[in-house]
């Protein structure tokens, strides 16, 4: 329906402007940590927090390698925890994003979204049986909503130019979606230096490290605060 009712303006290119290309779409995919300090620790954290949250992907193969769940059993298990981890993403997205509005403070959530989601992380990490699984399951769905409420809104403020806005925006979609193809390639090493142990314990430590570096991020009325990253428009 947008497509049909909205009218999209059509781009004149300037006399001298050069023809678009592939190379040119590329380069412009770049954005300078440099001079964009601020939007570049904010990609960092979504990034890191993203590829803590991607260790769902491993919790089949713990049932069955750590506990000896059968392959017929494993599919209600995840099922099983699909159900917590939604109820418990929205209870804490709900509730994190309406006190973030009410306080106008969005690092406090992203900091402790980050934390709680390492401390499941841990949980499930150390799990001595499939209870455990579901507990630190539910604590890092909870770390997520928090994340997920207040991380998207605080990204949008690092934006670094509204005439690219869109192209920006891509840019940290990035952070959410390249997490998932990079930790399938990083997850066999951690497997084989100590098993799903260090596996989702090092994925802990990057939710973790995620988590702290928003600390230089400039909150709300923090902008041009010499002890934060720089926000450029």
């Amino acid at each position: 329906m947008t497509l049909l009712l909205v009218r999209d303006p059509q781009h004149r290119p300037l006399v001298g402007e050069p023809r678009l290309s592939a190379a040119i779409v590329l380069r412009s995919y770049w954005v300078n940590p440099r001079r964009h300090p601020a939007f570049a620790w904010a990609w960092a954290v979504r990034f890191m927090i993203t590829a803590a949250w991607a260790c769902n992907s491993y919790l089949a193969f713990l049932f069955t390698q750590r506990f000896a769940v059968t392959a017929d059993a494993v599919p209600g298990l995840i099922f099983l925890l699909t159900l917590v981890g939604i109820a418990c993403v929205a209870v804490t997205a709900w509730l994190t994003g309406w006190l973030s509005d009410r306080i106008r403070r969005q690092k406090p959530f992203v900091l402790v979204g980050g934390l709680v989601l390492a401390t499941g992380l841990i949980v499930v990490a150390l799990a001595p049986g499939i209870p455990a699984v579901f507990v630190g399951a539910a604590v890092m769905s909870l770390g997520y909503g928090a994340f997920l409420a207040t991380d998207f809104a605080l990204c949008l403020r690092m934006l670094p130019d509204p005439e690219s806005a869109g192209k920006d925006f891509a840019v940290l979609n990035i952070a959410s979606i390249l997490p998932v193809a990079v930790v399938p390639f990083a997850a066999p090493a951690l497997l084989a230096a100590g098993g799903f142990t260090i596996l989702f314990a090092g994925l802990a430590v990057f939710a973790a490290a995620g988590a702290v570096s928003i600390l230089r991020v400039p909150d709300i009325g923090q902008e041009g605060q010499p002890r934060f990253a720089a926000m450029t428009r």
